[in-house]
């Protein structure tokens, strides 16, 4: 049985200012959460058909506030109570007694500040959408603190920085690029760790690795940074059956660094309490980097769009793909 009840005051219109209450059950799986992929629609249905990789079921209650306290500059804040149950082999050992523990509960304190000096926003009766900046990036910093409150069985603090910029090359084309940071500080188990987003669906999507696949890499320190240039018709348009189509010619580059303390290696066993062996997670090499490459086209019947990535590193892990196609759907205006 699942359910998602949600309500939500506006209490200020000028300056945006809201007040919000969720509470949900679901099905969730490590490191593909719902509440992650909003806005990724496609993905997420494509990422849950079939098998579900290491899901469980959360029980989640938010309290949110968010205010734009001058314009640019957003500010939220959050009171988070979740469980989670495992529907898969998973085992932690409790940081104090080092008892197998399965199931945990987490109570976080997040906030948040975001800044965007000429981003768009529109704004209609009950929603607020940002189109990106315009030239100046978004800056983003995350702050959540783990208590033993409320049932709470774990403490930790995470603090994770973003920025994106929208760059204007002339005649070269745009780019855009995603830069992504992160620190998890204190001993968790490893659904609390960031799990990188792979992609093993067919769909591409720029909040993913898409050579990567789900669940293959965690990390409790790292970085990354994905870039995005479109041509536009700098390289295509020079080619005359190919003007006429009015395709336009992509290019990718993602890039992370990534590694685990030791006391965050050690709180996961290899066997279960009866001696049978558990599936953990992966980790990246601190001095190697996971790097991907791709290129593509859009517009194809100005609409659609396919992409080629090739993965550079880790190309010795288990069931590692050296190359993925992905499509997409898009209108380019």
């Amino acid at each position: 049985f699942k359910y998602t009840a949600s309500a939500t005051r506006i209490l200020d219109r000028a300056h945006w200012t809201t007040m919000s209450l969720t509470s949900q059950r679901e099905i969730d799986q490590v490191g593909l959460e719902i509440a992650s992929l909003e806005g990724n629609s496609i993905f997420l249905a494509a990422s849950r058909f079939g098998t579900l990789r290491r899901p469980y079921i959360t029980t989640n209650h938010r309290l949110n506030f968010q205010r734009e306290l001058f314009k640019g500059l957003l500010f939220s804040a959050d009171a988070n109570v979740s469980q989670f149950d495992p529907l898969f082999d998973f085992y932690y050992l409790d940081k104090d007694t080092r008892d197998y523990r399965s199931s945990f509960e987490t109570t976080e304190a997040r906030f948040a500040l975001r800044y965007g000096r000429d981003e768009i926003i529109i704004i209609n009766d009950n929603e607020r959408v940002s189109f990106g900046p315009s030239k100046w990036p978004i800056v983003q910093v995350n702050y959540a603190r783990g208590l033993r409150w409320l049932g709470g069985d774990l403490t930790y603090d995470k603090l994770s920085f973003y920025l994106y910029q929208r760059l204007n090359m002339g005649m070269l084309g745009v780019s855009r690029y995603e830069l992504d940071a992160g620190k998890v500080f204190g001993e968790v188990p490893y659904p609390i760790l960031k799990n990188h987003l792979g992609n093993e669906t067919l769909f591409y999507t720029s909040a993913a690795f898409n050579t990567m696949n789900f669940n293959e890499f965690a990390s409790d320190q790292y970085v990354s940074l994905r870039y995005r240039h479109f041509f536009e018709g700098f390289l295509l348009n020079k080619i005359p059956a190919i003007k006429k189509l009015k395709w336009r010619a992509v290019a990718n580059a993602n890039l992370l660094f990534g590694s685990v303390q030791d006391k965050n290696i050690s709180n996961v066993p290899n066997v279960d309490p009866e001696g049978n062996p558990l599936e953990t997670f992966g980790r990246l090499d601190p001095s190697k980097p996971y790097v991907e490459l791709g290129y593509g086209i859009e517009n194809i019947f100005k609409f659609f769009r396919v992409d080629f990535f090739h993965r550079m590193t880790y190309l010795d892990s288990p069931d590692a793909k050296p190359f993925a196609v992905k499509i997409s759907a898009q209108i380019i205006l």
